[in-house]
């Protein structure tokens, strides 16, 4: 019997917490000038990945020895929330190199690999432009936000995000034409003209076309495991965060709005249970946002009440 969409999405997504297996080349294209793009089902993982200019670009470089296991994918949208809290608030695709630190994109990609390879570059040395990085983020970043928009009725927001993520969409679309290019382009200038229910029935559309295409890029494949058969996804780290932006779309309107929090204390997005206020991460336990804003209230209020002590201690120099 054949499974509903939203369920078959599910039990795609977890598929995810399976640990991915060694990455492989899978495709070198020659382009022009001499440069190369290695595309693989999956990724890079190894030691490091350090920050190299090449080209006059700066690059996400693998460094060390490749790692015989790449780190689990989280299951749920974990690992999609993480990638799009890289994005600084308020997101802007004008100002793309500011909204994604080279810091935080470093750290990324050493935990999880590299999400495609771009280029060989520094003697054989898998690379990533940092760019790409930059701009594939803010596109997960802006879609994940304009859907936000929708599903609360934010329409401030939606108003200023869905131009900027049609804008993000005509770049980063693979084999796209000039023509749909400027197609596009066009559609998000005549955004401010139409009404809340045309944005919003637009934004619905080009959701629902972007998420068909990058889906058609997550493959399964079967093995023979060292003890039973198994299915293992195949498919870029980036395209992995497009199917679970897909699969959190699937889910309840109650299960959402218990569930996806933004954190009191970073701000971040996280998925959370019960009343929970603060993300996983250590800065934020609560306990320590309670010690931080104690220590803050007290140092206040000793600054408050140094300068009268002072006034009060001091000598009279007219006393003798």
């Amino acid at each position: 019997m054949e499974l509903p969409v939203q369920e078959l999405i599910r039990e795609v997504g977890s598929l995810l917490t399976a640990a991915r297996p060694v990455w492989m080349v899978e495709e070198v294209e020659i382009l022009p000038h001499g440069a190369q793009r290695v595309t693989t089902g999956t990724g890079w993982f190894y030691e490091r990945v350090d920050l190299r200019e090449h080209q006059g670009r700066l690059w996400l470089v693998a460094m060390g020895r490749p790692q015989p296991y790449a780190p689990s994918v989280p299951d749920g949208p974990a690992f999609l929330l993480q990638l799009i809290n890289l994005v600084k608030q308020p997101i802007s695709w004008d100002r793309v190199d500011e909204s994604v630190t080279v810091t935080a994109a470093q750290e990324w990609c050493t935990q999880h690999g590299l999400p495609v390879v771009e280029a060989i570059i520094d003697e054989g040395r898998p690379g990533l432009s940092l760019g790409l990085f930059q701009r594939e983020t803010l596109t997960l970043a802006l879609l994940c936000s304009v859907w936000r928009a929708i599903f609360y009725e934010d329409k401030p927001t939606l108003a200023r995000d869905l131009p900027q993520f049609l804008k993000a969409w005509a770049s980063q679309r693979m084999g796209a034409t000039d023509c749909w290019r400027e197609l596009v382009l066009r559609r998000a200038a005549l955004i401010a003209k139409g009404s809340p229910v045309e944005r919003e029935e637009l934004a619905k559309a080009n959701i629902a076309e972007l998420l068909h295409e990058r889906l058609a890029q997550v493959n399964l494949t079967f093995a023979w495991g060292d003890s039973v058969p198994h299915l293992r996804l195949t498919a870029g780290l980036f395209d992995i965060g497009y199917l679970q932006v897909a699969s959190l779309l699937t889910k309840p309107d109650v299960e959402i709005t218990q569930h996806l929090k933004t954190c009191q204390n970073c701000q971040r997005l996280f998925w959370g249970h019960g009343n929970r206020r603060y993300c996983p991460r250590p800065q934020c336990r609560r306990q320590y946002v309670h010690r931080k804003k104690m220590q803050a209230q007290h140092k206040a209020a000793s600054a408050e009440l140094k300068p009268a002590g002072k006034a009060y201690n001091m000598p009279d120099s007219r006393i003798p």
